[in-house]
């Protein structure tokens, strides 16, 4: 069974023309998981098995929780906008690599995600759709996203 994780992201300060340039190049894009993995026995890895990296697995569906979007009545709302599917679980990696405009290549813990799709056009056009309002009137147990992944 697959794990559910929802990433918050900010309308505003996302690049999506990179994400979009990144998933036209390689069907996938780089995520970075919180946390730093530890050099051991001449390598690097992922040392606390309780951490939120130690529990993303390949297939884990992963849901964008979009912050920031202006909404048709000039406000800002959040929702759910991209849906993907982790394709390989976090692990030691450069940062340039999950980063591609950047030189830095210190290591972080990143992982890969695939097969991303969105909202069909009129759900895009709905502000109310897949809102905190809806989501918490679908299921009484919705917790509201707080962090990143």
């Amino acid at each position: 069974m697959s794990n559910y994780w929802m990433i918050a992201m900010d309308y505003i300060t996302t690049d999506f023309e990179k994400l979009e340039e990144e998933w036209k190049k390689n069907k996938k894009i780089m995520w970075q998981v919180h946390g730093k993995p530890k050099f051991k026995t001449n390598e690097y890895v992922i040392d606390n098995k309780e951490s939120k990296a130690a529990k993303i697995e390949t297939g884990d569906i992963i849901y964008f929780y979009v912050t920031n979007i202006k909404s048709n009545g000039g406000s800002s709302k959040s929702r759910v906008l991209l849906r993907g599917i982790v394709e390989d679980e976090p692990y030691p990696v450069e940062n340039n690599k999950v980063y591609l405009e950047s030189k830095d290549t210190h290591m972080i813990i990143g992982f890969s995600i695939g097969n991303i799709t969105t909202l069909h056009k009129k759900q895009l056009e709905d502000d109310r759709i897949l809102s905190l309002d809806d989501l918490r009137g679908r299921d009484e147990s919705f917790v509201v996203p707080h962090g990143t992944t």
